[in-house]
């Protein structure tokens, strides 16, 4: 069968539009496109929207396929967009819009939220069934959260057409919900207001681990990991502020920014001798990094569940944050009480916990070898492509 990962984001630098360096792009290339495949279901991805009438088609070195999804005349919705590109095109059967006009009859729908390109696709389509899975679904009361930070958030507010378009895949029996963490359950019944009689599976986000690694084996030493985009969201200047009060250890800074406002906050920090900026990391650079710091430390005033948690924790990192998903934190290092705003009371709590882990180390120690354990039972890859792929026949094949 051929499903449709729809989805706004693709982590590759191949891509010229939508380079996808926040979690789900990473789900989306390197998870479910990468593992979810097998004999009987393929996938390709829908992501965003270009800026030319004509679907834009890429296969990348993997020979995995992004379809950018596309533009339309202004005024037009998506149903009379394809009628109108398909006349366009019909006397020139070779354009990528008429290939992606035939590749449309896919056999169902796995949506990371119903964002963006999503929700075009899935309010045009009458028939298919989706899978809808729940990432980061922001109901009202996360979003007062979010709104009492003096840096305004954008992002995805709930809406009444996302909710009427739940209800109609809801009414049809069309719409299957999955989540990647247990709390985010309430959170996606209110955000889509989904019937109570809807069940919510869990699908745990999975996390490529090292088979070889051995947490008491390694050496680990007093640093810290900062990892994530560098946007206000983030908090990282209460990150800086903790390096700043404990200049015996080291801090790492892993990841961009990509708002100006940021990149100004972040020179007031350029001379702190313990704050290393090593700007956007990945592959054998990230691993490295995990495995020799002992704590990451996460400032953000939201999170669902962060790719960052399941990658530090995977190398026994220990977690200091102020969220703790599925008590998550609290479960594998120290869990900080939230404060909304700009939460610069918090830099002394979260200052006090990093250093009750740094000299407590064989407490640190025990809570890193249960941490290992935990990714590689419940996020390990194998049962995510099980329960995937069996989600899939069953919702696509009825």
């Amino acid at each position: 069968m051929k499903v449709a990962l729809l989805v706004n984001e693709f982590f590759t630098n191949e891509l010229h539009l939508y380079n996808g360096f926040g979690g789900y792009g990473i789900i989306a290339r390197n998870y479910v496109t990468e593992f979810t495949p097998c004999e009987d279901i393929h996938i390709e991805t829908i992501i965003g929207v270009n800026n030319k009438p004509l679907a834009q088609e890429k296969i990348l070195d993997d020979n995995k396929k992004v379809i950018f999804f596309p533009a339309r005349p202004s005024g037009l919705n998506i149903k009379s967009a394809i009628n109108w590109l398909a006349e366009k095109v019909s006397k020139n059967p070779d354009l990528s819009t008429r290939k992606f006009i035939n590749e449309y009859d896919y056999d169902g729908y796995l949506s990371l939220e119903m964002q963006g390109v999503s929700y075009e696709i899935l309010k045009a389509d009458p028939h298919r069934k989706v899978i809808l899975w729940l990432q980061d679904p922001r109901p009202e009361s996360d979003w007062d959260e979010l709104d009492s930070m003096s840096i305004p958030q954008s992002g995805y507010r709930p809406t009444e057409k996302v909710r009427r378009l739940a209800r109609k895949l809801q009414d049809q029996n069309r719409l299957t919900v999955i989540s990647q963490g247990k709390f985010l359950n309430a959170k996606g019944r209110e955000f889509y207001q989904l019937d109570d009689s809807i069940e919510i599976t869990y699908v745990p986000n999975p996390i490529s681990v090292d088979s070889h690694f051995d947490i008491e084996k390694q050496d680990k030493e007093n640093a810290i990991v900062f990892l994530g985009r560098l946007d206000s969201v983030k908090r990282p200047w209460l990150y800086f502020e903790i390096a700043k009060n404990l200049p015996n250890y080291i801090f790492y800074v892993c990841g961009q920014s990509h708002e100006q406002d940021l990149e100004e906050v972040k020179a007031k920090y350029a001379d702190i001798p313990n704050l290393k900026f090593m700007g956007h990391v990945d592959g054998e650079e990230k691993i490295n990094l995990l495995k020799k710091a002992k704590i990451l430390v996460n400032t953000s005033i939201h999170e669902a569940v962060p790719v960052s948690f399941l990658e530090a924790l995977s190398y026994g990192c220990l977690l200091v944050s102020c969220q703790n998903p599925d008590d998550m934190t609290s479960n594998y290092g120290i869990a900080i009480d939230q404060v909304w705003g700009d939460g610069y009371e918090m830099v002394e709590p979260f200052s006090q916990a990093v250093e009750t882990l740094m000299e407590n180390d064989s407490f640190r120690k025990e809570k890193a070898q249960k941490a290992v354990s935990y990714i590689r039972d419940v996020h390990s890859i194998e049962s995510f492509t099980n329960n995937m792929r069996r989600i899939i026949r069953k919702t696509f094949q009825n």
